[in-house]
């Protein structure tokens, strides 16, 4: 049987996770743990040059993970959480038709998310943004739970 993971704790996570350092669950204990793709690849190859040889918490973890695959659950991905479609998702919930317009147009070609975020503050819907994005990831959260048959508390 698994420890719960605190769902403050697993949202606090998918919003600051990056591509590059994905979080897991480590299902022993209830922790939410961070670990690069560098570390996990250092971990794969032990023996490729570059291994630090002073002892590494980061490259542990990473070796812990890789060998206790059972005990650790990737979290959902930004790539499958998806910001695009959520912001998309977001804009057809308001009724101003210009400001759909002005958010849509934002959300359009490089720098989507930097003008989205701008353009949002600018109209003045900033804060039902953030809640907006928070309920999505609070639903993708608890959907990951079930899927994975992962307890969790509302901490």
């Amino acid at each position: 049987m698994s420890v719960p993971v605190k769902l403050s704790e697993m949202l606090q996570a998918m919003n600051a996770q990056l591509e590059d350092e994905p979080c897991y669950l480590d299902l022993s204990t209830g922790r939410i743990e961070k670990v690069s793709k560098h570390d996990l690849r250092a971990a794969r190859n032990p023996d490729r040059d570059g291994a630090p040889v002073r002892p590494c918490p980061e490259l542990d973890l990473a070796r812990q993970i890789q060998s206790n695959r059972q005990n650790f659950l990737l979290l959902p991905t930004p790539h499958e959480i998806h910001e695009y479609s959520i912001m998309e998702q977001f804009i057809h919930t308001i009724d101003d038709g210009w400001m759909q317009e002005i958010l849509f147009a934002a959300i359009t070609g490089p720098g989507a998310f930097r003008r989205f975020k701008t353009e949002a503050r600018k109209l003045g819907v900033d804060d039902e943004w953030f809640e907006y994005r928070q309920a999505s990831l609070r639903q993708i959260a608890l959907q990951w739970c079930s899927d994975n048959e992962v307890d969790y508390i509302e901490a």
